[in-house]
């Protein structure tokens, strides 16, 4: 092949590998090009939908909406008009916090739900009347979610009707818990019989006037000792007690011979006594709520309920109270915004200091006797609930008490 040849075939694959190079550029080009405003579309359509999201869930009111808010308990009288200072701060929605009386509190919400009559929009409530409260039409279901980590006893409070939906935004829980005094009991006793026997081989110490103490005229302390031998069934809203009988007898053998190395009296001043009996070195063992201890001494310790021997168990009764929605209020939006808010996270770590109640948010415990409460709370049993709740406790209590005095 010639020199000129030679060049010509140089300048002819020259050519062809600029041609080539000028096709990958401009078809690079345009991938970039459609890749970038891929990209941009994308972008923009991702920030169109947050923008959509965000307008769906900013909260809309009538301008100077108004709520009523009832609730008992003069304890909770700072969290809740502070909670509604800061909601009326956040939403523009002003809320009027009224205490009401705890006597005939529920007929009294149910009065004014249906006179229409300074209407409570939120209002608070023991779980066990829920159900009452639904079937007579002043209970809304929730609108929004409970924050997580709430106690799964809390959720089965408000989940009553088995049908998936919640009614009640849960915001504290009571039970009972075990309280000894470690200068007697290096462990915490196993069960009550335990205590017993100890009786039997150790004089009281100097002060000791009680071996164990409970609230007698409390029926729900009295179905710790009892409760292991009563199921409950529900007809049409109503509660049917069921008694497994050799398990109730035994327990009411049980309780009825504690009578004789324990004396309680139903008429002396109930759960507050016990505490002060057990702070005060009184008493070397106690069965009471954990609101009432306070601040826990280094000789105390407090544990969940113990076995009654080595047979028979203790039944504590969990109890949530909850915050309703009205369902016949005209502002079920900021209604169920104030109830949510109320019941959150945030307000949740501030309950117990303010009102020195427990909070149903796992999170939001603080120390180890609100951490033991919580776990008899979760494995306790749930209250019952029912339109004839209060004639079953009525009835509990007069058959224990019948037991008791039967057995002195």
């Amino acid at each position: 092949m010639g020199t000129s040849e030679k060049r010509k075939e140089f300048s002819f694959y020259l050519l062809l590998l600029f041609t080539t190079a000028l096709m990958v550029t401009s078809h690079y080009g345009q991938t970039k090009s459609f890749v970038l405003e891929k990209e941009e579309e994308q972008e923009r359509q991702e920030k169109e939908v947050g923008q959509e999201q965000e307008e769906e869930t900013q909260k809309t009111y009538q301008p100077g909406e108004e709520i009523v808010f009832w609730y008992y308990g003069p304890e909770n009288k700072e969290f809740f008009e502070s909670c509604g200072e800061s909601f009326q701060e956040e939403t523009g929605v002003l809320v009027r916090v009224e205490e009401q009386q705890s006597f005939n509190y529920f007929s009294g919400v149910y009065e004014a739900s249906k006179t229409q009559e300074l209407t409570p929009d939120v209002y608070l409530l023991p779980g066990e009347q829920l159900e009452q409260a639904y079937l007579t039409q002043i209970l809304a279901e929730n609108q929004v979610s409970f924050p997580e980590d709430c106690a799964e006893m809390a959720a089965k409070t408000c989940s009553f009707l088995d049908d998936g939906k919640y009614y009640g935004y849960p915001l504290y829980f009571n039970t009972s818990v075990f309280a000894y005094r470690k200068d007697y009991f290096e462990t915490a006793p196993s069960s009550i019989q335990e205590i017993i026997d100890y009786s039997l081989e150790h004089e009281p110490g100097e002060g000791v006037e009680k071996l164990l103490e409970w609230d007698l005229s409390d029926p729900r302390c009295n179905f710790a000792f009892l409760g292991s031998g009563i199921t409950f069934s529900k007809e049409e809203g109503l509660v049917y007690p069921e008694y497994e009988e050799e398990t109730f007898e035994n327990c009411k053998n049980f309780f009825g011979n504690l009578t004789a190395v324990i004396a309680l009296d139903e008429e002396e001043p109930g759960s507050r006594k016990v505490a002060e009996d057990f702070a005060g070195g009184r008493t070397v063992a106690a069965l009471l709520s954990p609101e009432e201890l306070g601040e826990l001494e280094e000789n105390w310790g407090v544990e969940k309920l113990p076995k009654l021997n080595d047979e028979l168990s203790m039944c504590p009764v969990s109890e949530t109270t909850v915050l309703c929605v009205n369902g016949v209020t005209e502002h079920a939006g900021a209604a169920q915004d104030f109830a949510a808010y109320a019941s959150s996270l945030a307000w949740e770590e501030k309950l117990s200091d303010m009102t020195g109640h427990f909070p149903v948010i796992k999170t939001a415990l603080k120390g180890g006797l609100q951490e033991t409460a919580f776990l008899q709370y979760e494995e306790g049993r749930k209250k019952p609930q029912g339109l004839n709740v209060t004639d079953f406790w009525v009835k509990f209590q007069s058959q224990a008490l019948k037991v008791w005095h039967d057995s002195e």
